[in-house]
């Protein structure tokens, strides 16, 4: 058990290492203001760590979540836009994408759904038939990450 604890830690840190030279390499852009509020669901600190940091540089507020659970009970501050893990410990992404699609305050909030496992075609393919709004593949280039959240709240409004 020691050391999954130690080797989680050690994701973390490598994570948070990153983010500081991202920090350097992509400063803040001065002109970025946004009103838009993003729900992160991601039960892998480290990833969800990595996203968050990059929406909140990018000028968004982020909400996060680490259980399908928690992302729904999260739903009732009105999110303007999910970012959702595929694989959760409690619910599936999938389900939790379904649920806030058929909710009828939440159906018009896009989802964007991420996974690290679910890389193929099929589980792609899966994701955007269950309601996703679009789906990426992690590790996650900044610039995409930033840019279809960007275009996702464009066809939003």
């Amino acid at each position: 058990m020691r050391g999954v604890v130690r080797e989680n830690l050690t994701s973390v840190a490598q994570y948070r290492c990153i983010m500081l030279v991202l920090e350097v390499c992509l400063p803040p852009e001065p002109s970025v203001t946004t009103e838009s509020t993003i729900l992160c669901a991601d039960d892998t600190e480290a990833q969800r760590y990595v996203v968050v940091r990059l929406l909140q540089r990018a000028g968004f507020r982020v909400i996060e979540a680490a259980t399908g659970r928690e992302a729904l009970e999260k739903m009732a501050s009105s999110p303007d836009l999910v970012v959702l893990d595929v694989n959760l410990p409690d619910i599936s992404g999938i389900e939790v994408c379904r649920r806030i699609k058929s909710g009828a305050e939440t159906s018009r909030t896009p989802v964007l759904q991420v996974s690290a496992t679910f890389v193929s075609t099929e589980a792609r393919v899966a994701g955007l038939e269950g309601g996703a709004d679009a789906y990426l593949v992690q590790p996650i280039e900044p610039e995409e990450l930033i840019a279809t959240v960007r275009a996702l709240l464009r066809v939003r409004r």
